[in-house]
């Protein structure tokens, strides 16, 4: 059965390496995801920092959100995956899809795989984030 409460999503922009992540949660269960988390890097500098994926968590928090899952939909060659710092912060499972898999394929598979797991009230609608 559906949830009353619909899948909820807030968007990232990480201008510097013009990335969009995803926060995604189901509402009525406050389970979610991550998706495509970005670890800033100061290429001048050679040093990493945490801000980017730290607006993520603090967004979880803040909403009463669980991260469940880390996810990356491909290898991001404009920066580091923010996935490993979520997985030692929350002690989130992480998955990164390799291949040529389109988006709507993946996150069909996210909803289908972690269904049981993450959002196990809401009903997924193939096209929703296409």
């Amino acid at each position: 059965m559906a949830s009353a409460k619909a899948l909820e999503i807030r968007a990232f922009f990480d201008e510097p390496t013009n990335t969009i992540s995803y926060l995604i949660w189901d509402g009525e269960t406050k389970r979610g995801a991550v998706i495509d988390p970005v670890l800033d890097y100061d290429q001048d500098a050679g040093e990493v920092d945490t801000r980017s994926v730290e607006a993520i968590l603090r967004a979880a928090r803040e909403a009463g959100v669980g991260i469940d899952w880390a996810l990356e939909t491909h290898a991001h060659a404009d920066h580091l995956s923010g996935a490993p710092y979520i997985k030692a912060e929350t002690r989130a499972f992480t998955h990164f899809f390799c291949g040529k898999k389109r988006r709507k394929d993946i996150l069909f598979y996210i909803f289908r795989n972690t269904s049981s797991i993450v959002f196990n009230s809401y009903f997924y609608k193939p096209g929703i984030m296409c």
